[in-house]
């Protein structure tokens, strides 16, 4: 077979949009008040704001400027009048206010709007998505706190990967029909350019006819380090086509990120499909390292886990795997309560968000998983586990933890990287060079 069927099979390939949520931060659209409800509601409001005032005032001037329409009837209409304006200046304001809880979740834009929303009102919004690097300027967003992870630890992941193994050359990768895909590209790149990386990113559309292998054709005359971004069935085709073009024999190494498992939005980043290019797929994901969002082990998350696994198939006849948003949304309950009660027996005012926030800054709480440290910026300082697929094995497994609040990759000592052929890791640059006309391999002269 060669690599024209392979590329036949990837420019086929159909993405079911059905089956995915249209905006990937894990912003599921059940939650309380969802983005497209908002936005309406808030319009609603502010229409009847502006008509309830213009109208009111104008009865009010009218009976109170003109003699002849100062009657009894109309003074009771003043009466009305009145008291309908006090209502959309105070009750409107507040019901819109309220409507918006203060741990509202959605996607990296819907958090945007919030957020804004949310400063100008003095409230605070503790959030486990919204994971847009835009989020981090506090300027615009002074009440608002990320719980789960952000786009800036992500790339400390990476960055604590290359300086490990002394990866200075990289190429990114980037399927751009889905946004968490771009998100990733557009945040990698600015970290990686930042830290003196030597970065170059290649996009490819699956919606649209594409080539993958001209893609890293590419690649490969410029790095041995390719760090790719999108799902996981695009991803399998990829790496078969990686592997007809000799690059999964040891000396690259494909970098992916599925943030949990179970991920119905990026989907199985496995290489087994039980179809004819098992055999070939599985030698192919030696190559790959994969990233991830670290699962908790500690007794009080199994528990919890159990816990709303239980209450979700008894009283919801619903069945899932508890994942890091949804723990993080729990602890967000638990550490804005923590911060209420300090606030009540200091005396403070539990109405001043700016203030609830910032007793929540910088500082660390006890969560599911141990220590939750927030940063001087309101962002979680959050875990990441780096895995790996030894041999012909069907499940990842981790190699090694980078720890968020101490900013370090601890590796396994128990598990390694199943390196191809057990050349280990990749050089960094091959020794003659990418092209390998390196004059210090030249044998002619």
């Amino acid at each position: 077979m060669d690599y024209k069927v392979y590329s036949t099979l990837v420019v086929n390939t159909t993405i079911n949009e059905s089956d995915y949520w249209t905006d990937y931060d894990y912003d599921i659209q059940s939650f309380t008040m969802p983005l497209d409800e908002i936005i309406p509601v808030s319009f609603i409001y502010g229409i009847t704001m502006i008509l309830g005032i213009v109208g009111n005032v104008l009865v009010i001037y009218t009976i109170a400027t003109y003699q002849r329409m100062k009657t009894i009837t109309n003074t009771f209409l003043v009466s009305l009048a009145s008291a309908d304006l006090l209502v959309i200046l105070v009750c409107v304001p507040s019901k819109e206010r309220k409507s918006v809880d203060y741990q509202l979740r959605c996607c990296s834009f819907g958090v945007d709007v919030i957020g804004r929303l949310a400063a100008s009102w003095n409230l605070p919004v503790i959030t486990p998505v919204g994971t847009n690097a835009v989020l981090e300027d506090k300027n615009n967003f002074p009440t608002l706190t990320r719980l789960s992870y952000n786009m800036n630890s992500i790339s400390q992941m990476y960055l604590s990967i290359f300086s490990w193994y002394n990866w200075t050359d990289v190429t990114i990768i980037t399927d751009v029909t889905k946004s968490f895909f771009r998100i990733v590209k557009d945040s990698l790149m600015e970290a990686f350019q930042f830290a003196g990386i030597n970065v170059e990113r290649m996009l490819f559309n699956t919606s649209k006819t594409y080539d993958i292998g001209y893609h890293l054709k590419q690649a490969r005359l410029r790095s041995r380090v390719i760090v790719v971004s999108c799902s996981g069935d695009t991803f399998r085709e990829f790496m078969l086509i990686a592997h007809q073009l000799g690059m999964t024999t040891g000396e690259y190494v494909f970098i992916i990120i599925s943030l949990f498992d179970g991920d119905t939005y990026l989907g199985d980043f496995g290489w087994k499909r039980n179809d004819s290019y098992d055999k070939l797929a599985a030698t192919a994901f030696d190559s790959v390292l994969m990233v991830r969002l670290r699962y908790p082990t500690t007794a009080a998350f199994i528990e919890f886990d159990k816990d709303v696994t239980l209450r979700a198939s008894t009283h919801y006849n619903y069945t899932f795997k508890v994942n890091p948003f949804i723990t993080s949304m729990y602890e967000a309950f638990m550490i804005y309560a923590s911060v209420v009660n300090e606030t009540i027996s200091e005396g403070g005012n539990l109405r001043d968000g700016r203030t609830i926030t910032h007793k929540l800054w910088n500082r660390e709480f006890v969560g599911l998983d141990g220590s939750i440290k927030i940063n001087s910026n309101g962002d979680r300082k959050a875990d990441f586990s780096l895995l790996d697929l030894d041999g012909t094995s069907v499940k990842y497994k981790v190699v090694a933890n980078y720890l968020g609040l101490d900013g370090k990759l601890v590796f396994n000592d128990s598990i390694g990287i199943h390196w191809p052929k057990n050349r280990g890791p990749p050089l960094n640059r091959p020794l003659c060079g990418y092209t390998g006309n390196d004059p210090r391999c030249d044998t002619t002269g």
